[in-house]
């Protein structure tokens, strides 16, 4: 079936198949600032030890809680982000390394992993996070984002994406090479999640009143 959507409808498919791992990863980056932000509430509250063995984040009886704190706003643009913006462009772009670098030896495998990461990684990581900024109405600090966290983000992309990419462009086909890149990137996007909205993280981590100073970029 996907083979077949794969060959039919080629971006439509990687465009929902990203939008839908970006929309996971997303879930989990708040979902984890959730539970960090309620356990150091409740370590500031001084509950008794015994409230915060039975401590039940994730149960049943507050699943319906843990839904009305998620920002789905800000999850489906990002979501919007990685059907709309980041499927497109890898799309074009795995496309256009199989075609000018075709084959999986060694030094082809090199030169694709240089392209990518000193040529095409660098200037789509700009656009990604400006792109989330702009979506959440934050245009006019686009600038301070990427002069505050670019660099670092970029870093972290070579350490997780450089030996990811070698595996993809070794041995993996070329037709699932997006596939296999939004599957890998499914913690990639938890991070970007973060680093796209690290203020308001923060926030969660450390809510008003617990007595914890933080300061933001």
């Amino acid at each position: 079936m996907y083979n077949s959507l794969l060959e039919s409808r080629p971006l439509a498919t990687k465009a929902v198949t990203s939008g839908a791992i970006a929309f996971a990863g997303d879930v989990s980056c708040q979902l984890l600032a959730l539970e960090v932000a309620k356990r150091e509430e409740e370590k500031s509250s001084a509950q008794d030890v015994d409230e915060l063995e039975h401590h039940e984040p994730f149960g049943d009886g507050g699943a319906r809680s843990v839904a009305s704190e998620i920002d789905w706003g800000r999850t489906l643009r990002f979501t919007f982000v990685g059907a709309a913006v980041v499927a497109p462009a890898l799309h074009a772009w795995y496309g256009f390394l199989i075609q000018r670098l075709p084959g999986t030896a060694p030094a082809t495998v090199v030169k694709r992993v240089a392209l990518d990461q000193l040529l095409f990684a660098p200037g789509f990581l700009a656009v990604f996070l400006s792109t989330v900024m702009l979506l959440d109405g934050n245009a006019a600090k686009i600038d301070r984002k990427l002069r505050a966290d670019y660099t670092t983000t970029l870093v972290s992309n070579w350490g997780y994406w450089i030996p990811a990419q070698v595996i993809n462009f070794r041995f993996v086909a070329p037709v699932y090479q997006v596939l296999y890149a939004n599957f890998v990137g499914f913690f990639w996007n938890i991070y970007l999640s973060y680093q796209s909205n690290k203020a308001v993280l923060k926030d969660m981590e450390h809510p008003a009143g617990v007595g914890v100073t933080s300061s933001h970029k």
